[in-house]
C-alpha cells in the first residue's frame, strides 16, 4: 500500500491528470476501428502470430461489446506506459513536464489518435510494450541485474508474439552481451544472461509453433514471409527473369506474375533516378502483393482468410525460393533500393549522416572508457538510434515506409527532441 501511496504521490501531476482525461474522452466518443490487418488477427489466421488473437478472443464474454473492452484495455495500458516514460524522462533525463507534454501532444495527434488504440490490430499492446522494453533496456545496460534482464526477455518475447518485425530485438541482445563483455562484468553474469536470452528465444519460437499445431494443425511459425519478401526483387526484376528458374511450376509462376505486372505497368525503369525508383516501389507494394497472393491462390479476393492452410505454406515455401533466386541475379540493384529504404526512413541523407556520426562517437566513448559506468543519458541518446536502426533494417527487408511498423521510431525521435531541447534551452537548477 506504501508503494502505492508513494508512486501516486510521485506520478499524479498536472500532467498525468490532462493525459488520462484526454485519453478517456477520446475512448468516449470513438468506437473501435478495423484496417485491412484486423481480421487475420481477429480470426487467428495461421500467418498472424498468435498473441493479439489470444488477446481479442480472452473478451469474448463482452459478446456486442467486445471490441470495445479491447480498445479501453489499450488505452489503459498505453496511458500508463506513457505515465511511465514520463517518469523515466523526468528522473533520468531531467527533462521538464513543459516538454514532456510536447511529447505527449505529438505522440496523441500522430500515433495514438491516428490508430493505435482504436484500431483492433497488434499495434494496440505493442506501442506501449515498447515504451517499457525500451527504458528497461537502457537500465540493462547500465547495471547488471538479472532480474531486469530476466524482465526484459519476457516482454520480448510478448512482442514478438504479438509482432514479427521484433525479432529484430535479438540484435539487441547481442549488442547488450557485447557491452557487458566489453565492460568486463563478472563472467557468471555474462553466462547467465548468455542462457536467459537463449532460452527465451527457444521458448518464444516453440510457443509460436506449438499455437499454430493446436490453432492450425501445423507446427511450423507463420507462412507469411515468403509473400511479402518476394515483392521488391520482383519489382526489379526483368520481363525474362523467369529464365532463371529450372522448376516448370517455379518458371510459369513467375512468368505470369511478371507479366501481369508488365500489364499493369508495376515494374522500375532501372534508368530512373533512385528517388524515382523508390517511389514507385511504395506506390506498386500492395497492387505487386496482391498479384503474387491471386496468381498462386488462384483467389478472385485477396482474403488470406480464405485460402486453404496447406495452400498458403505452398506459397510460402515458393516465394522464398523465388525471392533466394531473383535477389542473388540482382544483388546489387537489390541492396541500392534496401539501404535507400532504410535512408528514407531516417529523414533522408542528412538526418542518417548525423545519426551515424553520433552512434560512431558513442560507441567510441563506450568501448575505450576506463570507467565502466557511463552515463543514463549517453545510453538514452545511442540506444535510440541503435533500436530505431534495427528495426527499420529488418522491416525494410520487405516492407515499404508504413507508419504502423514505425512508431517506435517516431516515439524515439519526440523523446530524443525534448531531450535535445533540454540540454540547448533549458538550464538545470
Amino acid at each position: 500500500m506504501l508503494k502505492v501511496r508513494n508512486y501516486l504521490k510521485e506520478n499524479c501531476d498536472t500532467l498525468f491528470f490532462i493525459l488520462l482525461i484526454v485519453l478517456a474522452a477520446y475512448l468516449l466518443t470513438h468506437h473501435p476501428g478495423t484496417d485491412f490487418d484486423s481480421a487475420g488477427y481477429i480470426r487467428g489466421d495461421i500467418t498472424r502470430p498468435p498473441l493479439d488473437t489470444l488477446f481479442i478472443r480472452s473478451f469474448a464474454w463482452a459478446s456486442q461489446y467486445q471490441f470495445e473492452w479491447v480498445m479501453w484495455v489499450q488505452g489503459a495500458i498505453t496511458f500508463f506506459a506513457l505515465i511511465y516514460a514520463k517518469n523515466r524522462m523526468k528522473k533520468k533525463l531531467l527533462i521538464p513536464n513543459s516538454s514532456i507534454a510536447l511529447v505527449y501532444i505529438f505522440t496523441l495527434i500522430t500515433i495514438l489518435f491516428h490508430y493505435q488504440i482504436r484500431d483492433i490490430d497488434p499495434e494496440g499492446l505493442t506501442f506501449p510494450l515498447f515504451i517499457f522494453i525500451f527504458f528497461i533496456t537502457i537500465e540493462c545496460f547500465q547495471e547488471n541485474s538479472i532480474k531486469k534482464i530476466i524482465t526484459l526477455s519476457i516482454l520480448v518475447s510478448l512482442l514478438i508474439l504479438l509482432r514479427s518485425q521484433f525479432y529484430f530485438y535479438y540484435a539487441v541482445y547481442i549488442t547488450l552481451i557485447g557491452w557487458i563483455f566489453i565492460k568486463k562484468s563478472p563472467t557468471k553474469y555474462i553466462i547467465m544472461c548468455v542462457i536467459v536470452f537463449t532460452s527465451s528465444a527457444l521458448l518464444t519460437d516453440m510457443a509460436d509453433r506449438s499455437y499454430h499445431y493446436f490453432k492450425n494443425g501445423y507446427f511450423m511459425k507463420e507462412p507469411f514471409f515468403g509473400m511479402i519478401s518476394v515483392v521488391q526483387p520482383l519489382f526489379l526484376s526483368n520481363q525474362n527473369a523467369y529464365l532463371l528458374f529450372q522448376s516448370n511450376q517455379e518458371k510459369l509462376y513467375v512468368k505470369t506474375v511478371l507479366n501481369e505486372m508488365n500489364k499493369r505497368k508495376l515494374y522500375n525503369h532501372p534508368s530512373d533516378p533512385y528517388e524515382e525508383i523508390y517511389r514507385h516501389y511504395n506506390l506498386n507494394y500492395n497492387k505487386i502483393l496482391k498479384i503474387v497472393f491471386k496468381t498462386y491462390s488462384h483467389q478472385v479476393g485477396d482474403d488470406v482468410g480464405s485460402v486453404p492452410k496447406s495452400t498458403l505454406i505452398n506459397m510460402n515455401r515458393t516465394t522464398q525460393r523465388v525471392t533466394k533466386i531473383l535477389f542473388l541475379n540482382n544483388m546489387v540493384q537489390n541492396i541500392k533500393l534496401y539501404f535507400y529504404k532504410i535512408m528514407d526512413a531516417n529523414g533522408g541523407i542528412l538526418f542518417i549522416s548525423l545519426y551515424l556520426i553520433i552512434s560512431f562517437l558513442a560507441i567510441k566513448k563506450f568501448i575505450f572508457t576506463k570507467n565502466s559506468f557511463v552515463n543514463y543519458s549517453e545510453l538514452f541518446v545511442t540506444l535510440s538510434i541503435l533500436v530505431s536502426f534495427f528495426n527499420e533494417m529488418l522491416v525494410d527487408v520487405v516492407e515499404p515506409n508504413l507508419t504502423a511498423y514505425y512508431c517506435y521510431t517516431q516515439f524515439l525521435l519526440y523523446c530524443l527532441g525534448a531531450y535535445f531541447v533540454k540540454l540547448v534551452f533549458i538550464k538545470n537548477d
